[in-house]
C-alpha cells in the first residue's frame, strides 16, 4: 500500500517488492483480493514482466491444482488454507477471479 499511495519511489519501491521474494519468513497474502492489490503495486511500478509472472504463479498454481474457477483463498505452500478453518467452506468461485483477466488486459495483452 505504500507503493499505491506514492509514499515511495519507483526504485525503493522495486527494491521492496524484490526483497519480499526472498523472505521465507513474511506474510504473505492468501486471497485473490490481497493479491490483487500486488498486481496493481506491480502496475504502479511498471514491473509488467513481474505481473505477468506472478500471475502464472498464484493463478496458474490453482489451475494446476485442479481449478475451473478462482478459488475465496488460496496459499501455494497450503493448499487446503481456509480463513474459516475448514477449505470446505470456501468459495470455489469468488469474485477476484476477473483480476488475471483484467491485469492481462489492460497491461498485457499487446
Amino acid at each position: 500500500f505504500m507503493i499505491l499511495s506514492d509514499t515511495l519511489s519507483r526504485d525503493d519501491g522495486l527494491a521492496i517488492m524484490n526483497a519480499l521474494e526472498g523472505f521465507s519468513d513474511a506474510i504473505k497474502p492468501v486471497t485473490p483480493y490481497n493479491h490483487h492489490y500486488v498486481l496493481e503495486a506491480y502496475e504502479k511500478l511498471q514491473a509488467f514482466d513481474t505481473m505477468e509472472k506472478y500471475i502464472d504463479t498464484y493463478w496458474g498454481q490453482m489451475i494446476e491444482n485442479g481449478a475451473n474457477t478462482f478459488w475465496e483463498a488460496f496459499d501455494r505452500d497450503n493448499p487446503l488454507f481456509s480463513p474459516y478453518d475448514d477449505c470446505i467452506l470456501n468459495s470455489y468461485c469468488h469474485a477476484f477471479s476477473c483480476t488475471p483477466i483484467y491485469f492481462i488486459k489492460k497491461y498485457l495483452d499487446s
